[in-house]
């Protein structure tokens, strides 16, 4: 369903993503980790056709997808509801005044019939039916997230691209997210730091490296038995702790959502 091959993006003055290959499957769930910089936000904002790489090819559906093939309005309108993505800072995507107009704002554009109907469905979904007339921005972190999610998945899309969809939700809110996602029959690509639910939301996982390249794509489990690999990615870390008024050093995994 996607494929990039030799991926490569620059910004003025770094090297973002280097050579990037790799392919994912209809309805396949993948984890994307490494640590901040490395360009996993970039690299779904490509795949999301809102920046575009200086050297590669994407294909979506066998079809190259670029700047000139999104002119196509006929291309683009299929596109843009096929494949959705939800941003870390919900901030950024909030714009209608009500919670309501938030979630009825794609099916509006999209020509849905039944707007009303599939807003209060996706708003009871996730629990914000009460915030439905209440402007979006006076909502908390995690609030703003569930209606940010419920408006993209409110238009039907196919493809599901997520940065960091937990790092502004409770434990109790992230366990039922996760529930939720492994529900969708969808295909998704998910970024996150939380080592500890990395499993639960892929069996894959598509590891970047220091260098902006991929350093490993394979099964979430195998990647973190693999010590060599974590240090590698720079993923794991040594200080000093403390056992039973023993202070020694060792290296540790953190969860830093």
């Amino acid at each position: 369903m996607i494929e990039l091959k030799g991926i490569t993006y620059r910004s003025e003055t770094d090297v973002i993503l280097s050579n990037i290959t790799f392919s994912v499957n209809e309805k396949e769930k993948v984890v994307l980790l490494g640590i901040n910089g490395v360009g996993k936000s970039s690299l779904l904002k490509i795949l999301n056709g809102l920046i575009f790489p200086q050297e590669g090819i994407y294909l979506y559906k066998g079809e190259m997808l670029d700047e000139n093939k999104l002119k196509n309005k006929s291309f683009n309108r299929k596109f843009r509801k096929e494949v959705v993505m939800l941003f870390q800072n919900p901030d950024v995507m909030l714009f209608n005044p009500t919670v309501y107009d938030e979630i009825a704002f794609g099916l509006r554009q999209f020509d849905f019939s039944d707007i009303d109907d599939r807003v209060k469905y996706w708003a009871d979904i996730f629990g914000i039916t009460k915030y439905l007339d209440k402007s979006p921005f006076d909502l908390s972190g995690g609030e703003k997230q569930k209606v940010c999610l419920a408006s993209i998945l409110a238009i039907e899309p196919e493809v599901l691209l997520l940065d960091e969809p937990t790092s502004n939700l409770d434990p109790k809110t992230t366990g039922w997210l996760i529930d939720f996602l492994n529900d969708l029959n969808l295909t998704m690509i998910i970024t996150t730091h939380n080592f500890s639910i990395a499993g639960e939301l892929a069996e894959r996982t598509i590891v970047l490296g220091e260098n902006h390249k991929i350093l490993y794509d394979g099964k979430v489990e195998t990647f973190l038995k693999d010590k060599n690999l974590l240090i590698e990615a720079n993923l794991v870390h040594i200080h000093k702790h403390r056992h039973n008024n023993i202070i020694h050093t060792h290296y540790h995994i953190h969860d830093w959502d």
